[in-house]
């Protein structure tokens, strides 16, 4: 009976004592994970105060921002006006610069292949319009062919750019340019079409009087 009664104390300590140890344990793992998690909610509350510094910087860039559409003829004087408010207000960024780049390329094919599509539809109705060189007529309708396929990273090639010179050196094509600008603004058209050859290099870096060219339009 002692031997079991033994037993029994013996039992009772050890789980009291186990029960003390797992309190302790607790305890001390709530100390030590404490620590831990202010560190965590300061890099939180530090994170979201860096966030609304940018956030408040960013507001004020866009703030401080002006766009401007500047309306009137070829020769009305935008471009020199656009100089005089970068000689006063500072360079074009060579970031914005590079956007150009990507902008013009992509604008000179969504160019060419819409005069394309609108010359096909329309020469059906008026001789005019009608291209007479088989060679370019297949150009043409390779070109309009990609109507409303075209995706940024679609390339403008140089065998491309080849191309639009020969279809801009048609009268045909001209005279259905004129007509679609009537409904869209292609102002800057024969100005980038000029320089196919050039945008298509790979070394080709859009310039001010580019950037001009692509940003500001004449209705």
């Amino acid at each position: 009976m002692r031997e079991k009664k033994g037993a029994i104390n013996i039992a009772f300590f050890n789980l009291k004592q186990i029960n003390i140890f797992l309190a302790n344990m607790s305890c001390w793992l709530f100390q030590r994970r404490e620590p831990e998690k202010k560190v965590a909610d300061v890099d939180e509350k530090t994170l979201n105060m860096n966030i609304n510094i940018e956030l408040s910087k960013a507001k004020q860039e866009e703030d401080r921002a002006v766009t401007l559409l500047l309306l009137g003829t070829r020769g009305s004087g935008k471009s020199t006006l656009l100089k005089r408010a970068q000689g006063t207000y500072g360079e074009i960024l060579q970031r914005d610069l590079q956007v150009t780049t990507m902008a013009v390329r992509k604008q000179v094919l969504d160019d060419i292949i819409d005069l394309c599509q609108a010359n096909k539809e329309l020469s059906a109705s008026d001789t005019s319009l009608q291209i007479e060189d088989e060679k370019c007529c297949q150009i043409r309708d390779e070109f309009a062919a990609l109507f409303g396929k075209v995706t940024d990273e679609m390339e403008f090639t140089k065998t491309m750019s080849r191309n639009v010179k020969l279809l801009w050196a048609l009268a045909e094509m001209k005279r259905t340019w004129k007509i679609r600008a009537n409904t869209h603004i292609m102002e800057s058209t024969p100005y980038f079409f000029k320089k196919a050859n050039k945008i298509a290099d790979p070394t080709y870096c859009a310039d001010l009087a580019d950037h001009v060219f692509l940003n500001v339009y004449c209705i």
